[in-house]
């Protein structure tokens, strides 16, 4: 069984290998940080065309036991992103801050897109946008 594993594996990653185009997923690449601070005043999402990719930045309040993340989804011109948090450790009620998030989509096409963002379970920005390709975002 192990060895049968083991060669279907083997033969799975020579042809993503062997094909440079093709991915190990047909979503958008995403990249999300965040940083807490005292000084971090909530905010509405804000969605920035950046040539190749999409930049959104916003807040969301959290506890210890608990961090923002992020997931992607991508269906034909309609992009949903949404940033909610999940449980990390032990909740501590006394402990909330506010976080600054930064989320990069990237691997879109140069096209228009419907995008939703939600935070929270909570849908703040509904907005087509454009990318194409040779404008620039400050970071």
């Amino acid at each position: 069984m192990k060895t049968s594993a083991a060669i279907l594996i083997s033969l799975g990653a020579a042809l993503l290998t062997s094909h440079p185009g093709l991915s190990a997923t047909n979503g958008p690449l995403i990249e999300f940080t965040y940083t807490d601070g005292p000084s971090t005043q909530d905010s509405s999402p804000d969605v920035q065309p950046c040539g190749y990719y999409l930049l959104i930045r916003g807040t969301i309040t959290h506890s210890g036991g608990y961090r923002p993340g992020a997931s992607v989804h991508l269906l034909g011109d309609t992009l949903a992103a949404a940033v909610s948090l999940y449980r990390a450790s032990v909740f501590d009620p006394r402990d909330a801050r506010q976080a600054s998030w930064t989320l990069r989509i990237g691997a879109l096409d140069r096209k228009a897109y419907h995008v939703t963002v939600a935070v929270g379970g909570t849908v703040l920005v509904r907005r087509e946008v454009r990318l194409i390709g040779h404008e620039s975002c400050s970071t």
